[in-house]
């Protein structure tokens, strides 16, 4: 008799093609799925609805009893779902093939996490979608309000939903704030043409009137002109080098004494 025979055809299934032909089809154990061994669901699971796939893993025994450690990983896709319960279209949800039969055959996303137990679901993801869809169906006028499912994943959220209206609110007005503020040293600050680096200087012919000067209180102000200087400085891009930036400053400044030339001309003439 051999010993440990219950388990000679698990190390018959670990075994070649080759070893394999002298035993009937039997004698050669099938691989055990993983809610069999009662292992607990990997983390990637719990992201997602993997229904009854997981990860799984086995040994081979090569002929030299060399072992080699196997790991098994599920068809893994991402597909968007329309729900009602949930009053929006689950983006990017990773799902595999088996959840996606399921899916199929209870009519629906919502139908398969409403009807679907816990040990079959095995997706804290899913039972928390379940949660919210119930939690909607018992507060309709919540559900109108259209906020993102999420705000309501937890049961805090659930238990005062004004409060969840208002983080959701608040989060995304500090959201834009914070946008505003990375944007604003990249912000279209006037800044002369290539071609017309000094448009004041344009030459005016005898006879002609005073012209219409341009409001120039940035040039004639020193506080404004220096905020100006430091406001273009912020505009420029990090890509332009130490000598364009130097160029853009010498720009202003001739721009400046040209202008104040020009009224200096002007009251001259008056």
């Amino acid at each position: 008799m051999l010993r440990n025979a219950s388990l000679f055809g698990k190390y018959l299934r670990c075994l070649g093609r080759g070893a394999q032909k002298g035993f009937k089809k039997k004698q050669i154990l099938p691989p055990i799925p993983v809610k069999a061994y009662g292992r607990p669901p990997s983390a990637a699971s719990q992201c997602g609805l993997f229904h009854d796939e997981d990860y799984n893993y086995y040994t081979k025994i090569s002929f030299s009893l060399r072992k080699h450690r196997r790991k098994l990983k599920p068809n893994v896709l991402k597909k968007d779902f329309e729900s009602e319960g949930l009053n929006t279209v689950v983006k990017n949800l990773k799902v595999t093939t088996s959840a996606i039969h399921a899916i199929d055959d209870a009519g629906g996303l919502d139908e398969y996490l409403l009807r679907t137990p816990p040990e079959e679901l095995r997706s804290v993801l899913g039972e928390k979608m379940k949660a919210v869809i119930r939690f909607y169906e018992r507060n309709p006028e919540v559900k109108e309000w259209a906020l993102p499912w999420k705000s309501f994943a937890s049961a805090y959220a659930r238990g005062d939903p004004c409060q969840a209206l208002y983080r959701h609110l608040r989060g995304k007005e500090l959201y834009e704030m914070q946008m505003r503020e990375e944007q604003r040293r990249y912000s279209p600050y006037f800044l002369p043409s290539v071609h017309n680096v000094h448009p004041l200087r344009q030459p005016f012919p005898e006879g002609s009137g005073d012209p219409q000067l341009p409001h120039l209180g940035w040039a004639l102000n020193q506080a404004e002109a220096s905020a100006l200087r430091r406001r273009l400085g912020m505009a420029v891009n990090q890509t332009w080098r130490a000598e364009e930036t130097a160029w853009a400053m010498r720009t202003i400044d001739a721009m400046r004494r040209s202008t104040t030339q020009q009224q200096r001309h002007c009251r001259q003439r008056s």
